[in-house]
């Protein structure tokens, strides 16, 4: 993708959460092949230490049902259905369940370094999947070839080692087997391998671990943004700047259209004097409070001043109430209780005025 061709030294801004969920949308997270594996070998340890000795005892009861009837007149009478039926009642139930420990291994492997992430993009079709040459530039780059030469000779290398050290201690051991019973060979040999596997998972999931940080770098590093990229996306996000400003003249419009509806019907207009307008209304029986119809900083303070006059609306300068009507109530909402008193004797003033110009108040 041309997003990962960006040279490094260019993707220096931290990606933004519409980046990071693009990505795990296309399922381009950090997956160890390695770890999964060895979760799939930790399962195998878990299903042989709960399932192991099952097994064995079916694999016995196969092997011996069918030395008996191989002992009854040379196995004549044994058919293949019947061996295939002593087989599968003596080995298919522990093996279905070995299958299941394997499979919920594998598969818990995946789920938690994905968080348990679904992507139908992920396992899509894609032409770019056939480039050979991409794949081999890939898989070959100098640092990708070097990570993964040096976790493989690690692998290869210290595993190697420790079970070398294992198998040291344990071979007087196996030397004494020749002396001892059949049972006890069996277990010595049962025990000791569960624990070079243990070991082996051991060794492989620490060294998985580091496969585990480098795939999260690799893909940190792809997420990180150019600044074309984080300037295209902060565009889309909040629109260019000539649709921002046409939606502020939108804006701007309707909120017009709503004072010359609403300021010619309010009471009184409170003034900062210049800086702030709030027009309020109160309709005895019908408003519980004195009510913000209209407000407006600056260039729309001066709109609704504007209206008020030509609407014959009066104008008080009150600053401090003024502001606090402001900051505090909404348009369409009633004024709070710690502004009654102001706002009353705004409205007195205004209503003494009219009376004696005679207006019915």
């Amino acid at each position: 993708m041309a997003d990962e061709q960006a040279p490094k030294e260019e993707r220096r801004f931290e990606p933004t959460q519409k980046r990071k969920d693009e990505f795990r949308r296309d399922g381009r997270v950090a997956v160890s092949k390695d770890l999964a594996s060895t979760a799939q070998l930790l399962g195998v340890v878990v299903g042989f230490l709960i399932l192991g000795n099952a097994l064995f005892a079916g694999i016995s009861g196969a092997v011996r049902w069918v030395f008996e009837r191989v002992g009854e007149g040379g196995g004549q009478h044994m058919t293949l259905g019947d061996a295939v039926v002593a087989h599968l009642d003596a080995l298919l139930m522990p093996t279905l369940a070995l299958c299941m420990v394997f499979g919920f291994a594998a598969t818990l492997g995946y789920v938690l370094q994905t968080r348990f992430l679904f992507s139908a993009k992920a396992i899509g079709f894609k032409w770019d999947r056939l480039n050979v040459v991409k794949k081999v530039a890939d898989l070959f780059g100098p640092k990708q070839a070097g990570v993964r030469v040096g976790l493989s000779i690690a692998k290869v290398g210290l595993t190697g080692f420790v079970i070398t050290l294992v198998l040291a201690e344990i071979m007087p051991k196996i030397n004494a087997l020749a002396f001892g019973s059949l049972e006890g060979a069996t277990a010595l040999v049962q025990s000791e391998l569960m624990r070079l596997l243990a070991v082996t998972v051991v060794v492989l999931g620490v060294l998985a671990m580091f496969d585990y940080i480098w795939q999260r770098s690799r893909i940190g590093e792809q997420l990180r943004m150019t600044r074309e990229e984080l300037k295209k996306e902060t565009e889309d996000d909040e629109g260019r700047p000539e649709i921002k400003a046409r939606r502020r003249s939108k804006h701007r419009e309707l909120s017009m259209n709503r004072l010359l509806v609403e300021v010619p019907k309010a009471d009184v207009v409170v003034t900062n004097p210049t800086h702030f307008a709030v027009a309020l209304r109160y309709r005895a029986g019908k408003d519980i409070a004195p009510v913000v119809v209209a407000k407006g900083a600056d260039e729309m303070a001066a709109h609704i001043r504007s209206i008020a006059r030509k609407s014959g609306v009066a104008i008080i300068e009150n600053r401090p109430l003024a502001r606090a009507l402001y900051a505090t109530v909404k348009i369409g909402k009633a004024i709070p209780e710690s502004l009654f008193s102001q706002v009353v004797q705004v409205l007195a003033r205004v209503y003494r005025a009219r009376r004696a110009r005679g207006e019915r108040v």
